[in-house]
């Protein structure tokens, strides 16, 4: 191919430069620190929270860090690989996740940590098992879904964030002014950073926010490093990990269902954050490589619950902390994996975790969350919002809220399914999933037919084109676009089959769906096909088949709108909307 079609496909950043490149290993191993920070940070509230809630000794709860942190540097270490089936090529950093708390208080009450573990990692496979079912689901778990997933995350970190940061609800007068002014001065100093630090400070906005806090927190009285000067330097938990699998009531049953719709929903989660992620990135949604993530995700998951933690997922917060650095290189994932795995069996940073000031933690859980509810909100607007996706969201959102709020007919539901239905997190993503497939179910009406794949079939494709013009009612001027459109993709996908030998033996599909202004069409084939979505300017040289062929293409980005272009489960999937008159 000439070097102009080379030049359509060069890869490059949203404002139209070249990729930057990898930071050095030292600026890599100072940025890596800040998403280590802000994992670590959730990696400790959960089992700190489990911990006061439970009565659970210093060991046991030593324990649950330990085996979470050291869970979740393995899973982010497996999304930074790019293979055939695992891993997603890109700096997800990873956690624990908040859907499976109401469910893990339930467990560790009806059989201990070792029921929490075993539920745990019978629930893991299931992001793995979702992730096979993800080209089947392309019309349901869409960009307006996993960006209201993100935005329900939201409602947790948020009530997370603000107890942290006020304490107990009851403080006053020079207590709660010295809380309020130290939280106070972390965050100006965040937003001071990002929004007037330019190049040189945005990248280090955080830690700029942590370090101003805790040296306020000093003389305000609300530092206490005790703990820090009481914990050796290296060491492992003292107590080990057990799994229980006697489940033999109905109680048992219920919390295994539970785990498993988080496990659901968290999946649902992933998938939203690896789009926003991408997005952040400036590169394309990729669904190979979610599918890739969800897998590394389920692994990462049965890790943890196999050393004594809690199950892992992707940590939302640290993708607004991507775009706030502008360093997206795998570079950066590797520095922050090596510090996680290494400071795991470091008990001093455990307990200097512990000890960073509530008010600090809080503040910047508070600017986080605004970042992570602008990336679900542009998330969702993405592929553009109508009446319907709009009202998925804003439902979602708001049955989210309704059963967070904890008001909602608490007592409506047996004990046994409240761990599932006082859960705004999973109530509202699963309302997102379940109103999105009946709106791909009831709703869409597409005409589906299946096509040879040969060249020869453009007769077939131009007869069945002509029947769904009358059909719908297209005059003559959008009978051509949509022909002419519907014509170079399907001889673009035929063209990769027959390359690969596959011409005789596989169909191509077509999906027609009508709307006011348009007409969406969807074209699948199973081959791995060259990609059409960035092809956007062409130079053509005379005579040259490559280009004559790119001129074709060109001219789709030209006569249709919101080309998109996917590849899952080996399906080249190519969507697009031709404008009718």
């Amino acid at each position: 191919m000439s070097e102009t079609i080379a030049h359509a496909f060069a890869p490059v950043e949203k404002d139209g430069r070249p990729p930057s490149p990898p930071p050095g290993w030292g600026k890599a191993t100072a940025l890596g620190l800040q998403h280590v920070l802000l994992v670590f940070g959730t990696i400790a509230l959960l089992p700190s929270l489990l911990g006061h809630a439970h009565d659970l000794s210093g060991a046991q709860v030593n324990l649950l860090f330990f085996a979470t942190a050291l869970g979740a540097a393995l899973a982010t270490g497996l999304q930074l690989l790019r293979g055939r089936s695992i891993g997603l090529g890109g700096l997800m950093f990873m956690a624990t996740a908040g859907a499976f708390l109401p469910a893990a208080h339930d467990a560790i009450d009806l059989g201990g940590l070792p029921l929490l573990f075993s539920l745990g990692l019978a629930a893991a496979p299931l992001q793995a098992v979702y992730a096979m079912f993800l080209h089947r689901l392309r019309h349901v778990i869409t960009p307006a879904v996993g960006g209201v997933v993100i935005m329900l995350a939201v409602t947790g970190l948020l009530k997370d964030s603000t107890i942290i940061w006020t304490g107990d609800m009851e403080v006053a007068g020079t207590e709660a002014a010295l809380r309020l002014g130290v939280g106070g001065a972390a965050l100006a100093a965040m937003l001071f950073s990002e929004w007037l630090g330019g190049r040189i400070l945005r990248p280090w906005s955080l830690l700029f926010g942590l370090v101003v806090g805790t040296l306020l927190a000093w003389p305000a009285g609300l530092l206490d490093l005790a703990p820090v000067a009481k914990a050796a330097p290296m060491g492992l938990p003292s107590v080990g990990p057990g799994l229980d699998f006697g489940w033999n009531t109905a109680q048992h049953g219920a919390l295994l269902v539970s785990f498993l719709t988080a496990s659901l929903v968290t999946g649902v989660k992933y998938t939203g954050d690896a789009m926003a992620l991408q997005k952040t990135a400036g590169n394309r949604l990729d669904h190979e490589a979610i599918q890739g993530g969800l897998v590394s995700a389920s692994l990462g998951s049965a890790a943890s619950s196999l050393l004594g933690g809690l199950p892992i997922t992707s940590h939302s917060p640290n993708i607004p902390l991507v775009g706030m650095t502008r360093q997206h290189s795998r570079r950066v994932g590797i520095a922050g994996v090596a510090l996680m795995a290494g400071l795991c069996f470091c008990p001093k940073f455990l307990a200097f975790m512990t000890c960073i000031p509530g008010p600090v933690i809080g503040a910047v859980g508070v600017v986080l969350v605004g970042h992570l509810f602008a990336t679900g909100a542009m998330l969702a607007a993405s592929h553009g919002l109508h009446f319907r996706s709009g009202l998925i969201v804003g439902l979602s959102l708001v049955m989210g809220l309704v059963v967070q709020s904890g008001l909602f007919f608490p007592n409506a539901f047996p004990e046994s399914i409240q761990p599932l239905t006082g859960n705004g997190y999973a109530v509202g993503g699963l309302t997102a999933v379940l109103l999105s497939l009946i709106h791909h179910l009831l709703v869409e009406r597409w005409t589906v037919i299946r096509l040879p794949a040969r060249l020869e079939g453009t007769r077939r494709l131009a007869e069945h084109l002509e029947r769904m013009a009358r059909k719908y009612g297209l005059d003559q001027r959008s009978r051509n676009r949509l022909e002419l459109a519907c014509e170079e993709v399907y001889s673009h996908v035929v063209t990769h089959l027959r390359e690969g030998g596959e011409s005789g033996k596989r169909a191509v599909t077509l999906g027609l769906r009508p709307e006011p202004d348009h007409v969406q069409v969807e074209i699948a084939g199973r081959a791995r096909v060259e990609d059409v979505e960035e092809i956007d300017r062409c130079e053509v040289s005379p005579g040259t088949e490559e280009d004559m062929h790119c001129l074709g293409l060109y001219m789709l980005h030209k006569i249709a709108r919101d080309v998109h272009h996917i590849h899952i489960s080996g399906y080249a999937f190519v969507s697009f909307k031709v404008p009718v008159d």
